[in-house]
């Protein structure tokens, strides 16, 4: 049976040890941040050790949130979940006739920033990439630029994450 062994100094760091599958506990660091609940920094096994981890692990206070590195497998215990799902070519909505440049999407996106259109396959250039764009995004609505305008009959396509439900 495996063992973890936690010590603490009086302070912010701490050691977990963890046995290596031969009854050896091998040294991990863990870092805490003091004053805080949840864990802060990250957790790096220096060997390949099987972790497990149940219930729920908070980042805070770190140079870099969410980042934890493990040198063997992971487990999760219970449910991972996101605020977000990827829609994949999904046919805008609108009049392609040449001359409209309104269409939208069938769903909010996560982000502006998580668009990408294709007009006839080709991939159209986003927002704040250069100092010009294709088209620009405002909820689920999307803005072609006037020399941008999807030629008459047009196939239109986004990709993009949507606000899961």
């Amino acid at each position: 049976m495996s063992a973890i062994r936690v010590s603490e100094a009086s302070g912010s760091a701490g050691v977990v040890q963890a046995t290596d599958g031969f009854g050896n506990f091998v040294p991990t660091n863990l870092l805490f941040n003091t004053g805080s609940t949840g864990l802060a920094g990250s957790v790096s096994l220096g060997r390949d050790v099987a972790t497990f981890i149940s219930g729920s692990t908070n980042t805070k206070d770190s140079t870099v949130p969410g980042v934890t590195l493990f040198g063997g497998d992971v487990h999760i215990s219970g449910n991972l979940t996101t605020n977000k799902e990827l829609v994949f070519n999904e046919k805008l909505t609108g009049t392609v006739d040449g001359t409209n440049t309104y269409f939208t999407l069938a769903n909010t996106p996560f982000s502006t920033s998580e668009i990408s259109i294709f007009v006839n396959g080709q991939l159209q250039t986003p927002p704040d990439l250069t100092t010009w764009q294709d088209y620009s995004a405002t909820g689920s609505n999307i803005y072609f630029t006037t020399s941008s305008t999807p030629p008459e009959d047009s196939i239109l396509l986004a990709i993009y994450n949507k606000v899961a439900s």
